[in-house]
């Protein structure tokens, strides 16, 4: 997934009152550059020490030219999580897409969709985990919206393999996609062990869990 690259049109887009649009293309450049700052500190910070100095030092940029892009250090973390959300979403889509187009198992279909999950989340840990720590989850919140649109996705890829596809089944395949998440936002958050993110052996303990829970067979 590319996390290093905004699309300029996209900040437009943006909420009114997070973020001050310039016109000028050098300061649109130099806007992607403080956001691009982000994706680095929130990898590598504790975000509530992160302050406003260091995110425009690590930009080459002056607190002043910070505070003409953003309201304040929530706004720039609102405006960066608004960001990767809608980045993730199409990158997801043409996921999905290709996904559907292969004959492949529950399983291995099972297999892919976990994979793709602890990688985003691996790629996108630090947004993840400032995200979580400094909001409350908003019904409205980027990461809310795109954890549902991810879900009706899962169903939408495993469905087919069951017989039944009623509200039951629904359910289920629902309550497997908030194992997944809820799994990979804990191990964010706290690193509980014995299994780290990265580690091969926990991305295969996750797939058998969901695989058991649903009774896949293939």
């Amino acid at each position: 997934m590319k996390t290093q690259s905004f699309d300029s049109e996209k900040i437009s887009e943006l909420p009114e009152g997070l973020i001050r649009l310039p016109f000028q293309q050098r300061s649109r450049d130099r806007q992607k550059a403080l956001l691009s700052t982000g994706l680095r500190l929130t990898a590598s910070h504790q975000w509530s020490k992160v302050t406003v100095a260091e995110i425009a030092a690590s930009s080459g940029m002056s607190v002043g030219t910070f505070y003409t892009r953003f309201r304040d250090k929530q706004a720039y973390l609102e405006v960066l999580v608004t960001l990767v959300a809608d980045q993730m979403r199409q990158h997801m889509d043409e996921y999905v897409e290709l996904e559907l187009a292969k004959n492949q198992t529950a399983t291995k279909l099972l297999n892919s969709f976990v994979s793709h999950s602890i990688d985003t989340y691996a790629k996108l840990e630090g947004v993840f985990r400032a995200s979580v720590l400094t909001r409350t989850e908003e019904s409205d919140h980027p990461f809310v919206v795109l954890r549902a649109y991810s879900r009706e996705q899962f169903i939408r890829l495993l469905r087919p393999y069951f017989k039944a596809h009623g509200a039951s089944t629904n359910l289920k395949l629902g309550f497997a996609h908030q194992i997944i998440n809820s799994t990979l936002v804990n191990t964010i958050l706290t690193d509980p062990g014995p299994l780290r993110l990265k580690n091969e052996n926990f991305r295969l303990e996750l797939v058998n869990a969901i695989a058991a829970y649903l009774n896949l067979k293939n």
